[in-house]
């Protein structure tokens, strides 16, 4: 079962993107080194690129 039931395929790709990159980078999150926007443009740019 996806997210969105598959509604919409580039939120039900992107999501678990978004996810595991706040999972991975939670440390400089919290210290203000990384801001969510930038995580969101890296899943965005590598979902584009096929890169994942």
């Amino acid at each position: 079962m996806t997210i969105t039931r598959g509604i919409d395929w580039s939120v039900d790709i992107i999501l678990p993107r978004i996810l595991e990159l706040k999972n991975r980078k939670r440390k400089k999150l919290e210290g203000g080194e990384v801001m969510m926007k930038q995580n969101i443009m890296v899943a965005g740019t590598r979902m584009m690129a096929g890169m994942w």
